[in-house]
């Protein structure tokens, strides 16, 4: 009787957790909620159709927490910040920053395409 409490209670944990990853999927630059940082899988706010999305709200050292390490072809910065994307973990590299509202696409002859790993405010 108590294993099956235990297990109860962690198919709760893992569900509440789940509910907290903020990848989602979506296309044009409205799919993107105000207040974060989007990082689109695909050139021009995911043009080709519906497909992930990852939202940030703050520093992220390692993408790779989110499966979204050198994934990212648009960047569309829908703060009041100013908020800088680095090549490497750790906030290593040449940055691409972006200015409140700014947004790049990251395929169309800019440096940077698929090779987003990690993001900082300032």
């Amino acid at each position: 009787m108590m294993m099956a409490a235990v297990g109860v209670v962690l198919a709760g944990a893992v569900s509440a957790q789940a509910a907290d990853v903020p990848v989602y999927r979506g296309q044009g630059a409205s799919a993107c909620t105000p207040g974060y940082l989007c990082l689109y899988d695909h050139w021009d706010f995911n043009a080709i159709g519906s497909a992930p999305i990852l939202r940030v709200d703050g520093d992220v050292a390692h993408l790779e927490d989110y499966n979204f390490n050198d994934r990212a072809s648009t960047l569309y910065n829908r703060t009041t910040d100013i908020v800088r994307v680095y090549p490497d973990w750790d906030f290593k590299g040449t940055p691409i920053t972006l200015l409140p509202g700014e947004s790049i696409s990251l395929n169309n002859g800019n440096a940077g395409n698929d090779s987003a790993s990690s993001v900082r405010w300032l």
